[in-house]
């Protein structure tokens, strides 16, 4: 019944991602796990893919793409310091975005993002940070080219190299959705590399002025002890679960068995959770629903859904169910969990390859722990 009955949101859907994969010739690539972010080297796949937007807002539509490909884009006007190095000192101006080790100091009107880590003004505007406590600046951003950006069909306005205090930097300006433009500033060293993302409509250079101070303030504090449940916006038990923690980047929670690191194209079971942002006229059943349908673009087939519906879980109103089928030819047991949480919603989904009923009540024991803060 979910296949007939397709929701209607104003956003880039699945399918037009995968239109669009399919005239640069990478739809196979992306199914058979051979696209990877160009700028953090993240393996892209139908399960980390995401499709999160509230249907009125051009805003996130982008924040869509961000999702999707951990790039963004921006056009012109006053840049970054003209000068080779930012170099900053920590002032009691400056704050710290929660769940990272980066600080600065915010513009008037800029608040700390409950969906997201970073900061939102007025519903039109965001600075998003992605870090990658694990990373390795110069391995992520090897293809963080203008070349490389220029062959994907996206015209860049600048490009240029620097540093923020000691660590080296890259920063490009590029074209995007219509109506919304952004800028991208990656920076790290060996052990990290923490890239900032901002949004704002193209017509307001009030924000885009903000945003650029907000790039000159910078400080990173690299040996600050990191909390990665520091901005989450739920809490999950895992001593109730043989699925641990396992890690936590730029916002998304990862949980396997016993904690173990996991690779998502071979693990054979994990949970992921994620923050999505939303308005009242997004249901639950309306993201379920939209994630079901990525899985059907990207290779579910021979489904049959069980347990499907409305359900309440620890007060909470969500909306949760099972997708058995067929990815790639491979048995698959997918659960999915939607936690309404009003301007936002928790999403947590499941995927197993094996011992499906045990792991299945094992991934259950951890979502049905779940609380909102």
């Amino acid at each position: 019944m979910f296949r007939k009955n397709k929701i209607e949101i104003n956003a880039i859907q699945d399918s037009d991602l995968a239109d669009a994969l399919k005239q640069i010739s990478q739809f196979n690539d992306l199914i058979e796990g051979e696209i990877k972010c160009i700028s953090c080297k993240t393996l892209i796949t139908e399960s980390n893919i995401r499709v999160y937007a509230s249907p009125k807002s051009e805003l996130f539509k982008s924040i869509i793409f961000i999702l999707i490909t951990c790039i963004a884009i921006l056009a012109c006007g006053q840049t970054v310091n003209e000068s080779k190095e930012i170099v900053n000192t920590k002032t009691e101006k400056h704050i710290k975005i929660p769940g990272t080790k980066l600080f600065i100091i915010p513009p008037k009107g800029f608040e700390i993002s409950n969906s997201f880590l970073g900061l939102e003004k007025g519903g039109n505007s965001i600075i998003q940070v992605l870090e990658k406590v694990d990373g390795d600046f110069y391995a992520d951003t090897e293809e963080f080219t203008k070349e490389s950006f220029e062959q994907l069909g996206i015209k860049v306005f600048e490009f240029k190299e620097f540093k923020i205090n000691e660590f080296p930097a890259k920063y490009i300006v590029m074209q995007g959705e219509q109506n919304i433009r952004s800028i991208n500033v990656v920076f790290g060293d060996s052990t990290f590399s923490t890239m900032i993302i901002a949004l704002y409509p193209s017509s307001d250079d009030k924000t885009f002025d903000e945003i650029q101070s907000v790039i000159n303030s910078i400080y990173y504090d690299k040996n600050l002890k990191f909390d990665p449940f520091e901005s989450a916006s739920f809490t999950l038990d895992d001593s109730q679960s043989a699925f641990k923690f396992s890690k936590a980047t730029s916002g998304f929670y990862i949980y396997s068995i016993d904690g173990k690191d996991v690779d998502p194209t071979k693990e054979e079971a994990f949970v992921t959770v994620s923050t999505i942002p939303k308005d009242s006229t997004v249901s639950v059943q309306d993201i379920f629903e939209m994630m079901l349908e990525s899985l059907y673009k990207y290779g579910l087939t021979n489904e049959e859904l069980k347990n499907v519906g409305i359900s309440n879980i620890n007060g909470h109103y969500t909306y949760e169910g099972e997708i058995y089928g067929e990815i790639n030819g491979e048995n698959n047991v997918i659960y999915q969990l939607v936690i309404d949480g009003h301007d936002r919603a928790i999403f947590i989904q499941g995927r197993i390859k094996s011992d499906f009923t045990n792991h299945l009540n094992e991934i259950k024991k951890l979502a049905h722990t779940i609380q909102l803060k």
